[in-house]
Formats: structure tokens, C-alpha cells, sequence
């Protein structure tokens, strides 16, 4: 199944409990509860370098560091296993939509 046959949105991937997405061409997180003007919107359909994850964010004395407790099955990237190089999106600023420790 490719990501255009499941017809997933990222409004849906946020239905199902997914609230952070991964994106691999920048390499910025983002929140999927709120539309971004600097990546996507809630209505846009998932597509092969959307990585959807559950996490959290901890305060670390320095910054939040993000913490991923479950990535989606059908768009788990290859990167997962090693940890991914990530920044925040400035934009819908996902540190403080996920929060702390759920």
C-alpha cells in the first residue's frame, strides 16, 4: 500500500493519536493538531516524507528534548531505528502543542 492508495490525511493521522509528524526532506517536527503555515495543513494527504509518531517533550535544563514513544506502522521511516536529526517548526512550535510527558 503506498501513501497515496491509503488516503490518509493529516487530520485523520491526528484522529488516531498521532500527534507529532516528522517531516524527512527538512527534518522539522511539527504538531499535527494545528495547521501550519510553514509545512502543511490538517486537510492535506499524508505523502512518503510525512513521519507520523506519538511523543513527548521534556525539559532538559537546556531545551525540550523530544522523546518518541510510538511511530506509525505505515509511515515509519527507515531513520526510527538510529534516532532522527530534528528541529522544531517555528511555526505551529511543537515543543509546546506536545508538551511534557504523557
Amino acid at each position: 500500500m503506498t501513501y497515496f492508495q491509503n488516503q490518509m490525511t493529516v487530520r485523520l493521522k491526528h484522529t488516531q493519536g498521532y500527534n507529532l509528524m516528522w517531516n524527512s526532506n527538512t527534518g522539522e517536527v511539527h504538531s499535527t493538531g494545528v495547521a501550519c503555515a510553514g509545512s502543511h495543513n490538517l486537510d492535506a494527504m499524508v505523502v512518503e516524507h510525512m513521519h507520523f509518531f506519538k511523543g513527548y517533550y521534556l525539559w532538559d535544563q537546556v531545551r525540550w528534548q523530544l522523546h518518541i514513544s510510538l511511530w506509525d506502522p505505515l509511515t515509519t521511516p527507515v531513520e526510527a531505528k538510529a534516532g532522527i536529526r530534528y528541529s522544531n517548526c517555528g511555526h505551529c512550535k511543537p515543543e509546546r502543542m506536545a508538551g511534557r510527558a504523557a
